[in-house]
């Protein structure tokens, strides 16, 4: 048994120095260390709500939907399909940073903090404070767009960390002395360890943003390539990437692509707003398996008094959502509604138009289904009501009651459908 000579022993004194002497070189990298553990400890020491609420209040980026208190303390996700980060749609743009610095859990912490601290000098020393500093927050925003391009949220600063990996497989290629502090059976050995976190992710035992992960690797990689370059093609170079970072970042904070986008934009507009109707349009035609979506413009178009737009949206959705339980309610009380009112054949027309030859097949399901689910006294009391009525006042229908939403801001708590990905931090890749 061999023990270690005393003066290698390490004391409070030669560690602080040690922290000394690592701040004095590696500034930069000890300030990313340091704000990314000082939002963890704001996040899980702060207390009084849960730690998506709080991690989301120091700047994470959240997935969000919208819940209604049915009873005291019983929440109900009213529209289970719309989801998303939200704060981040409405344009707090600066969470694609500060997200980067979040982490899930302890240890999600300390192995990032562990890597950074070994790789992160090794690249500020070669790039310089500033070129290391703009190289490391690029990488963290690309890496987070990236991830949320495929509609999956991320914290953590691992697209940073590939971003090193990769600047430093390639740099080592003519850099002897970082050959040696970097050897093959080190960035082989991290490599390795990726693709395992990648095979757990796709076998869903673990949720890791291995977008993230891929991106930040090729931003290291390109970064590495075009340093030896001449200065005015760096520059070209580097005022490109930043155009693209933009591009990405507007894409990110304004996902024109998602249906799920616009049908988000359609409830920040007041309820009787025409442009309320056109996104709720736009969502639909981006992806029209959204029913909740199709439910609310028609429940806009009844609103304005467009009853058979109304019912000709709803029929048109149940055309490409058919398993919806909800727009067939929806669609079969706006049938019982519209025969009540004496508009059957009307009805039937724009029916036949839309549904084709299995109209009747359809129309019969409709009353079938009405004959399963009674309206009830209330409603029933209210449709004589309307037979009775100038049919001008389409605001007390049957179908609105049926399909209003709340629009409740989406506040706390959030949460996502019941078929997605657990995660550190709920709707969260690491």
């Amino acid at each position: 048994m061999t023990t270690a000579p005393l003066h290698e022993f390490p004391t409070p004194v030669r560690i602080a120095r040690q922290i000394r002497l690592f701040a004095r070189q590696f500034p930069v990298t000890l300030s990313f260390m340091l704000l990314s553990a000082i939002l963890f400890l704001l996040t899980f020491i702060a207390g009084g709500e849960s730690t998506e609420s709080q991690s989301r209040n120091w700047g994470a980026i959240s997935t969000l939907s919208f819940f209604r208190e049915v009873e005291p303390q019983i929440w109900k996700n009213v529209t289970p399909e719309l989801y998303g980060p939200f704060e981040l749609w409405k344009g707090e743009w600066w969470r694609l940073l500060v997200t980067g610095f979040h982490h899930g859990d302890p240890v999600h912490l300390t192995l990032n903090l562990m890597v950074l601290a070994f790789l992160g000098p090794l690249v500020e020393q070669r790039l310089g404070k500033i070129s290391f500093s703009l190289f490391f927050v690029f990488s963290i925003i690309f890496s987070v767009c990236a991830e949320l391009f495929w509609g999956e949220n991320v914290v953590g600063i691992s697209g940073g960390l590939f971003a090193l990996l990769g600047y430093l497989v390639i740099a080592r290629l003519r850099d002897e002395e970082l050959a040696r502090q970097l050897p093959d059976e080190r960035w082989i050995f991290y490599l390795l360890m990726a693709a395992v976190m990648a095979g757990l992710s796709a076998l869903e035992i673990l949720n890791i943003g291995n977008t993230a992960h891929v991106s930040g690797l090729l931003v290291g990689v390109a970064w590495a390539v075009i340093n030896p370059w001449s200065w005015p093609w760096r520059m070209v170079f580097i005022t490109a990437a930043f155009v693209l970072l933009v591009a990405a970042g507007y894409g990110a904070v304004h996902p024109f692509w998602l249906g799920r986008y616009h049908w988000y934009l359609s409830r920040l507009d007041k309820p009787d707003s025409a442009a309320r109707i056109q996104l709720l349009r736009r969502a639909i035609s981006y992806d029209p398996r959204l029913p909740g979506a199709w439910m609310e413009l028609a429940e806009r178009q009844q609103s304005s008094q467009q009853p058979m737009d109304a019912w000709k949206t709803l029929l048109e959705g149940m055309l490409i959502n058919r398993n919806s339980l909800e727009l067939l309610d929806a669609t079969s009380q706006q049938w019982g509604l519209l025969k009540r009112l004496h508009l059957e054949p009307l009805a039937t027309e724009i029916a036949v138009q839309t549904l084709g030859e299995d109209s009747s097949i359809w129309l019969k399901q409709f009353d079938e289904h009405l004959a399963r689910n009674s309206l009830g006294p209330s409603m029933e009391d209210d449709l004589q009501d309307w037979s009775q009525q100038n049919p001008d006042s389409w605001m007390r229908s049957p179908l609105i009651e049926t399909v209003r939403p709340r629009f409740v801001e989406p506040h706390k708590p959030s949460g996502l459908p019941d078929d997605s990905p657990n995660s550190a931090i709920e709707g969260t890749t690491l």
